[in-house]
């Protein structure tokens, strides 16, 4: 019998926002556009975007308690750093030295492997922040010619968003200041429909917000971290 803190729908939640991920990435690749899914919305949204809030904000409310549940905050940033850095450099020597070497085999346009490319690829992209999206023209002629794996551009901001937890629950907002949790929610979200309704006001919003993207995703975490 799985316990109270295990018997929940968290893993099928994960199932369904990774099936819509796959799904929008698909078109992509396949170069058939964006997928689909924004249909249900009116295009406002597509699949694979919604699903990406709905990852941040399950990890706002998991990294959250996680946080509540250490007594040491030490303890919860190298929790935090091994959940994202064993993953993001398997995925990087994977796609470097398997998957690229694959494409580059059965794609008649490309230019070829080259091993100082692949370590570049691993080296350029071991902080979190991702400064290079291919390797050499493994990608030459194919739909989705710029990127071996686009979705790693959303480890950097989960990363920030992380911080904020720390930093959140290191001035005491975590427990004692919930209303403060509310402002800072509401601020983004008007700061992000702000964005949306005015975008040739430049001056409107913080130029990180303006060149990141990263509001609805930041907005998303916040919603998971004060539920």
């Amino acid at each position: 019998m799985p316990s109270p803190e295990e018997n929940n729908s968290f893993d099928l939640l994960r199932l369904v926002l990774a099936v819509l991920v796959v799904y929008s990435h698909a078109y992509n690749l396949g170069g058939f556009g964006d997928d689909q899914g924004g249909t249900i919305v009116r295009q406002q949204v597509p699949a694979g975007s919604l699903a990406v809030y709905g990852f941040f904000g399950i990890s706002g409310f998991l990294v959250t308690r996680s946080f509540l549940l250490r007594a040491n905050w030490k303890h919860f940033v190298a929790a935090r750093l091994l959940r994202i850095l064993p993953g993001l450099y398997l995925s990087l020597l994977l796609t470097a030295f398997l998957f690229a070497p694959v494409i580059s085999y059965f794609n008649a346009a490309s230019t070829g492997w080259h091993c100082a490319d692949a370590i570049g690829f691993v080296v350029k992209n071991a902080l979190v922040r991702i400064d290079q999206w291919s390797i050499g023209g493994v990608l030459s002629a194919l739909p989705e010619p710029g990127a071996l794996n686009r979705a790693l551009w959303s480890l950097l901001p989960e990363l920030c968003c992380y911080g904020l937890v720390l930093v959140l629950g290191l001035i005491g907002s975590l427990s004692l200041r919930r209303a403060n949790l509310l402002f800072v929610l509401s601020a983004v979200v008007l700061l992000h429909v702000a964005l949306v309704l005015f975008p040739q006001r430049e001056n409107l919003g913080p130029t990180g917000s303006q060149l990141t993207g990263w509001g609805p995703c930041i907005g998303a975490f916040l919603m998971g971290v004060v539920m």
